[in-house]
């Protein structure tokens, strides 16, 4: 766990690893009690860029099954996949039962995630959220930007996918949602690079609008 009372917390990291490994993670919240908990109002950043090695599930960042909270204050997760030549190098990850990054009041939520891959590398999402993970604001706007990764004949690098199992953004109060994907692989030849996915997500506002941008 790490905590705050009305101060700010800052991660950053950077994935290392080396010739075909894999899972090199930038930034990795997970298991049942990891948290990153802002209990006044202060802000949480946190920033992750994922290894370079071949064997691909390299992420920015990835939390899973973890809780990323803040008691009013802002919350920005910025990641970047790996540049490597294996698959699935996603920006951010955010999954798990149980999973939740939320925050109150006028408290605003920012997920900007860029896939990675190179040579014929697929499946680089910019942003994923998943398996009942859920995104909540109060008063304050979601912004979710992905960019699809991948290169050469690579396919499924998708810029945003709100993905399986009732994956949640949502908003109780006036915040608004912004959702603005971009596609993958733009310079090479795979195909079914979707800027924007829902599957079976649910994107709900109680009293701002909802933006798709794809």
């Amino acid at each position: 766990v790490v905590s705050a009372v009305n101060g700010a917390i800052s991660i950053t990291g950077t994935g290392a690893g080396a010739g075909t490994s894999g899972n090199n993670f930038g930034v990795n919240i997970s298991g049942n009690l990891a948290a990153v908990q802002a209990s006044g109002t202060g802000n949480i950043s946190i920033s992750g860029t994922g290894g370079n090695a071949s064997g691909g599930s390299n992420y920015g960042v990835i939390t899973s099954n973890a809780l990323v909270t803040s008691n009013g204050g802002n919350i920005n997760i910025s990641g970047t996949g790996g540049a490597s030549s294996g698959n699935i190098n996603y920006g951010i990850q955010l999954n798990g039962v149980g999973g939740m990054t939320s925050t109150t009041g006028a408290g605003t939520i920012t997920l900007t995630g860029l896939g990675g891959g190179t040579g014929n590398s697929a499946t680089n999402y910019g942003v994923i959220i998943d398996t009942l993970q859920l995104v909540q604001t109060a008063n304050g706007n979601i912004m979710i930007n992905g960019t699809g990764g991948g290169a050469g004949t690579g396919t499924n690098n998708w810029g945003v996918y709100i993905a399986t199992n009732l994956a949640t953004v949502r908003s109780t109060g006036s915040g608004a949602i912004s959702i603005t994907g971009t596609s993958g692989n733009a310079g090479g030849t795979g195909g079914s690079n979707h800027a924007i996915y829902v599957l079976s997500g649910i994107i709900s506002a109680n009293g701002g609008n909802i933006t798709l941008n794809g």
